[in-house]
């Protein structure tokens, strides 16, 4: 033992401290190295995955259904790896990728050390903190969680922040060239390393020392500004092509409102127990998973504090002497109120990163690098103060305690390939040999964490990333779904299956819709969900199970399948909701025409004049709110949350109330009964509501529904009962009227069609008996009328009619299923003169589907024109008619048009899944090929811009090597 401890005391300090991170490096990424599959932001994607072609393209046909490609800034990356990396599955691309993988987790480790081994002069201490600079829980996650961009924008802006010395000039382009580099590698990191700069910056410009570590940063704002314009000309290769996709799309990334659900679940768990180990991961398996192992998971967590309290602890131990101590406090203090803030009033933090750029920070642990800077900071003061023994300890159990996933190799849990692999890529396989072209797949469970039968807890699995057919939901983080109508629209329909609302006609719709086989995983918990899926499909028609592969159930949706492009004449405005659409399909049972969620018309829009267009609704009222902008409630408290079919909502408990500012009409959307709600303003109970919907909660279904009343002051609501609580709007009553007027005369436009839900209506063979539903209430406009029956069975016993709302007198006999009547509304004007009601005679209600009353005639326009040639770069079509509309299944392309044809609206959200254009003109082309050329010159760009800024990162070699040979 002797001669080896001599031979360690002859080593140079600083060389031994290089030969124990290597040493140390080499043993704990053995785990991270993976030879048969890749991991890329967030997910396991295994061998023989299409999804490393799409990365490097403009647009990304599996992200989203389609979508702008955010991964197009890492072009200069990714490009030159997939090129050396070769064919997927082949022996090169997995040495590539563990290389890779390996090379990822130990870039904090080598730039970390290189930056402070400057000013930490103990080599131990200088150990310890590279380490848990390098391998903290933090930069765990980011590396078990495949975020590749994150871990090495992690290890350059320890470079960034505390930069080597350098001539003025060389300072200003290598930050220029570093902030550049990594914001193309991670937004997040990007805005920390422009706060580092702009908060030294500030704090130099007004008199506050500087510690030692930061004094070769720019701080001047002439050399701000060159530093500017190099970032800036750096990125253009990225900026340019997303800004112009960006100005074709609906939905922009990093835009919009964060719900209270995302803030809450992204913050869970920003506690300052999980906050001062640095494990505040928003996943429980990296927050608490990695260090979760039985009787030690006290200890553990401890020694995760341990750490971080160390560097404070000897820093505050220590004489000031290198500089002050307000830049790293400051730089501990701004992460520490953010997940605060996020974490005890998300209300608050929702409304803050609502503000332009805020979004970025809509995971608040997004900026904790910006708090392990603050420490690294601390670290340089460390001067072994008498009680250094402690302080070392402690900084050394901090060390060990974020070493254990390494070391015990838990991150292999999180890098390999799931146990379902096997049977879902059979599946995944045989759908992609047998799936038509442009059809699309749906998997349920949709959700993107699923707990199964061989997890003990949440886990990814990245299907969308594994076949080249387009799923309809795409496995993303919820969080950063930038395109929620896919996703509601995806809860909406598993609602209405877990609940058995099977539908008759849903096999049609997901045909409508582009779906053509649907996947059922049984391995899913709780068992009983998927189940109640299978029973739900089988019940529909022309759904049948074409193939079982381990735990996953293959069905195959009745043809014929939607193509990705349609066109038609005019458009249909339903509710979007899936039971809107199967009984749209069962007027129209080709389906020519274009199923436009009313949602999403403005009020003012020409197409709810245009006569082409018709309407389908069952609520006038409910159509007419349809058309307003409708907000969110302020949830001010931690409420229990619902998502009632597409729409969230929150729980108000007995004697709450709800207040809002009204400025005429205030209407609310809640699921709950009559009883349980009391309507004032300004104090003086509502004796008279305007909207009043009956809530439908027969036949195992639920829904919600609209109170609203008059009201210019506060609106209040007082709940006498549990009532849940969605979106509400206010609007002045004349705005209310002008939006009535316009659905009315929608609804005059021959081939309009309400649809009545018959298990709504109370039975009676007694025609004098009075309805008293207010929902039940019918008003026709002047005009004439078709009245039919439908039935989920045979129920040849039932019968309907209406009746006059004034007398109560029949207005057409009893119209038994299969049969079909006119009758003529009055032309005495408004009034109750056209207001019915209607009467059900059953032996069996539950069998009853729907009644129809369907203005006539009924005009179904055919097809009008074709798509002749569809391709990733272009779409051209051929219409008869002079105006039409282009149908597309999934996120509208930034195409552009060429030839006869141009935009006349939209694109709008139609038929769930798909979007609609008006055009004008018979003829055109859609084109995507200046995309192409624009990528073409990103590859040129980056391939200048990567040896820029290995120059860049040279120049201080080469002054040092200049200054030496002068000194000779």
């Amino acid at each position: 033992m002797r001669p080896i401890t001599r031979a360690i005391t002859l080593v140079n300090p600083v060389r031994a401290s290089k030969i124990s991170l290597i040493l140390v490096g080499a043993f704990i990424i053995r785990n991270i190295v993976r030879w048969h599959g890749y991991s890329f932001v967030g997910d396991y994607v295994p061998v023989g995955s299409s999804y490393i072609h799409q990365i490097v393209l403009p647009w990304n046909q599996l992200l989203h259904n389609g979508t702008v490609n955010v991964n197009l800034r890492l072009i200069w990356l990714f490009e030159p790896l997939i090129r050396l990396a070769g064919q997927v599955g082949s022996v090169t691309f997995a040495l590539t990728n563990s290389m890779f993988l390996a090379f990822v987790a130990v870039f904090p480790l080598v730039t970390s050390f290189w930056i402070l081994k400057r000013v930490i002069q103990n080599q131990v201490a200088l150990v310890l903190v590279t380490l848990f600079y390098s391998f903290n829980p933090w930069i765990t996650a980011q590396d078990s969680s495949g975020h590749v961009g994150i871990a090495l924008a992690f290890g350059l802006i320890v470079v960034f922040a505390f930069p080597p010395p350098a001539s003025a000039i060389s300072k200003s382009l290598r930050t220029g060239l570093l902030f550049a580099i990594i914001f193309d590698l991670d937004p997040h990191i990007g805005a920390i390393a422009l706060l580092c700069l702009l908060s030294t910056a500030l704090l130099h410009r007004i008199g506050v020392g500087l510690p030692k570590l930061v004094e070769n940063q720019i701080v001047d704002f002439r050399s701000l500004f060159f530093a500017s314009l190099a970032a800036l000309g750096c990125s253009l290769y990225w900026v340019i092509p997303d800004f112009v996709v960006a100005r074709h799309l609906p939905y922009v990334p990093v835009t919009g409102n964060p719900t209270l659900s995302n803030i809450r679940s992204l913050s869970q768990f920003d506690d300052l127990y999980h906050l001062m180990g640095l494990r505040s991961f928003w996943w429980s398996p990296f927050s608490n998973g990695f260090y979760g192992h039985g009787g030690l998971n006290i200890l553990l967590s401890i020694g995760l504090i341990c750490g971080p309290m160390a560097l404070i602890f000897l820093s505050l131990l220590s004489p000031n002497s290198h500089g002050s101590r307000v830049l790293p406090i400051l730089w501990i203090a701004v992460p520490l109120l953010l997940t605060q803030c996020a974490h005890l009033l998300p209300w608050l933090y929702a409304i803050l990163v609502s503000l332009p750029g805020g979004a970025l920070f809509r995971d608040p642990n997004n900026a904790l690098p910006l708090a392990i800077l603050g420490l690294c900071l601390f670290a340089t003061n460390i001067h072994l103060p008498p009680l250094k023994h402690l302080g070392m300890a402690l900084l050394a159990a901090g060390v060990v305690a974020t070493l254990v996933p390494w070391l015990t190799g838990d991150l292999n849990g999180y890098l390999a390939p799931l146990p379902s692999v096997g049977s879902q890529y059979e599946a995944i396989s045989w759908i992609n040999h047998h799936a038509e072209s442009g059809a699309s797949t749906l998997w349920l469970p949709a959700a993107s964490y699923l707990t199964t039968d061989w997890s003990n807890g949440l886990v990814t699995d990245p299907v969308s990333f594994w076949t080249t057919v387009p799923v309809i939901n795409p496995l993303e983080d919820p969080a950063y779904d930038f395109n929620p109508e896919t996703t509601l629209a995806t809860d909406d329909l598993e609602s209405m299956l877990a609940n058995g609302q099977s539908l008759k006609g849903l096999g049609r719709a997901l045909a409508a819709a582009g779906v053509q086989f649907v996947v059922v995983r049984l391995d899913s918990l709780p068992h009983s969900v998927p189940a109640q899926y299978r029973r739900s499909l089988l019940e529909a028609q022309g759904v049948h199970l074409v193939r079982k592969f381990g735990d996953q159930y293959v069905y195959q949706m009745p043809g014929p399948i939607r193509n990705h492009a349609t066109i038609t004449q005019g458009i249909s405005l339903f509710d979007g909701t899936w039971g809107g659409l199967e009984q749209a399909l069962y007027l129209d049972p080709n389906d020519h025409n274009t199923y436009v969620n009313l949602s999403s018309i403005l009020p003012n829009s020409n197409l709810l004049t245009d006569p082409r267009n018709i309407l389908l609704t069952d609520d006038l009222l409910s159509s007419t709110l349809s058309l307003g902008n409708s907000t969110p409630i302020a949830n001010t408290i931690s409420r229990q949350e619902l998502i009632a079919g597409n729409e969230p909502m929150y729980l108000f408990e007995r004697n709450q109330t709800f207040s809002t500012p009204s400025v005429g009409l205030f209407a609310v959307n809640i699921l709950g009964i009559n009883q349980n709600t009391s309507e004032f303003c300004d104090g003086s109970r509502i004796t008279q509501l305007i909207v009043n919907q009956q809530p439908d909660v027969g036949n195992l279904r639920y829904s919600t529904r609209w109170l609203g009343f008059m009201c210019t002051g506060t609106a209040t609501i007082r709940f006498n009962g549990p009532v849940w609580v969605g979106r509400m709007q206010t609007l002045p009553y004349r705005d209310y009227l002008s939006r009535l007027v316009l659905i009315e005369r929608l609804m005059s436009h021959p081939g309009s069609t309400y649809m009545l839900h018959s298990d709504q209506f109370s039975s009676t063979s007694n025609e004098s008996v009075r309805i008293t539903d207010d929902q039940d209430l019918l008003y026709l406009t002047a005009g004439k009328y078709h009245i039919s029956l439908s039935c989920n069975n045979f129920c040849s016993s039932d019968h309907v009619r209406l009746l006059a709302a004034a007398n109560l007198r029949p207005v057409t006999p009893w119209l038994t299923p299969g049969a079909s009547m006119t009758i003529v509304a009055n032309h005495g004007g408004n009034g109750f003169y056209n207001e019915y009601r209607l009467a059900v005679e059953s032996r069996n209600l539950s069998q009853l589907d729907n009644v129809y009353i369907q203005r006539s005639p009924r005009r179904v326009s055919g097809t009008v024109g074709s798509v002749s040639t569809r391709n990733a770069e272009s779409l051209t079509f051929r219409t008869s008619q002079t105006d039409s509309v282009l149908r597309l299944l999934g996120s509208p392309s930034p195409w552009t048009f060429s030839g006869e044809a141009s935009k006349r609206f939209g694109p709008l959200p139609a038929n769930i899944f798909g979007n609609a254009i008006g055009i004008t003109g018979r003829t055109g082309t859609l084109d995507l090929s200046y995309l192409y050329t624009i990528e073409r010159i990103c590859a040129f760009v980056s391939g200048g811009t990567v040896l820029a800024i290995i120059l860049s990162l040279l120049t201080p070699l080469l002054d040092r090597r200049r200054s030496s040979r002068h000194r000779l």
